[in-house]
């Protein structure tokens, strides 16, 4: 059956896909080691793709980007990102 394999791998109670932006991509890594155990693939000085530390065979759950500026309101869920004249939509 199509896709079964893929429903078998996911683990109840865990991340399936995260992306998170960071402007300190050095120090972004050690806090999410330390505070959840993450793991990481090196993709370059400005990403690195996550692994929950459960072993070389699981998946990446997600990545971390190198990115300039934090964004305050969360994520946006429409087709255009906010804009600091309005609030962010949700």
């Amino acid at each position: 059956m199509s896709g079964m394999a893929d429903t078998e791998r996911r683990r109840h109670h865990a991340i399936d896909y995260i992306e998170l932006t960071v402007t300190d991509l050095a120090a972004a890594r050690r806090f999410y080691a330390d505070a959840f155990g993450w793991e990481f693939n090196d993709y370059g000085p400005q990403y690195a793709g996550i692994r929950d530390g459960s072993g070389e065979s699981v998946p990446e759950v997600g990545g971390l980007a190198l990115g300039t500026e934090v964004r305050t309101g969360g994520p946006w869920c429409c087709s255009t990102p906010p804009t600091s004249t309005g609030p962010s939509p949700r």
